[in-house]
């Protein structure tokens, strides 16, 4: 990667979040942060002590809109786990010309493949309950049939640990991805 590249990261919150935006920092790139909080107030003083961190509290209503902006000022995308805000975001960048790279933290993975083999024991559902309403159905089958199926087909990378877990992705949908460690 080039430093004249500008790369932007974005996070959910988790404890690693921090000491990981750290670890990125000592790297010579230009690079942003974004962090989804669902406790803003905790990160304040993290992201007063750096221009490139933004915080955007995770129950904004603009959270995608604000996402795509941010997107778009940047080269290369680093999603630190791909959740559904961020699968939506993605979706939404029509520019061919960006490299997204996909961070496997788990949930967004094993998620999506339990839904897609419509295994109903669902072991490692973290984000979305399966609920037995009409609704409910609903909102899973277009949040895993289009908004995560759309974004992976658009993933150039995926920055997973075990080739396995790339395997179990490939297993369930046709993507162009490559697996990098």
């Amino acid at each position: 990667m080039s430093s004249d590249k500008k790369i932007l990261h974005i996070f959910d919150t988790a404890i690693i979040s921090q000491s990981t935006i750290e670890l990125f920092e000592k790297l010579d790139f230009n690079q942003r942060y974004i962090v989804i909080a669902i406790k803003p107030d905790k990160w304040t003083e993290f992201a007063e002590k750096r221009s490139n961190v933004r915080i955007i509290d995770n129950y904004n209503e603009n959270v995608i809109l604000i996402l795509i902006e941010e997107i778009k000022a940047a080269d290369i995308i680093f999603a630190q786990a791909l959740s559904t805000e961020k699968a939506k975001a993605i979706n939404q960048t029509k520019d061919d010309s960006k490299v997204f790279i996909w961070g496997l933290w788990g949930y967004g993975l094993f998620n999506f493949v339990n839904y897609m083999r419509n295994d109903s024991s669902r072991e490692f559902s973290t984000t979305l309950k399966s609920k037995s309403g009409l609704i409910a159905k609903l909102k899973e089958y277009y949040t895993f049939n289009y908004v995560y199926k759309k974004a992976i087909q658009k993933i150039d990378i995926c920055l997973f640990l075990l080739e396995s877990d790339f395997n179990l992705l490939g297993s369930v949908i046709d993507h162009k991805a490559q697996w990098r460690t």
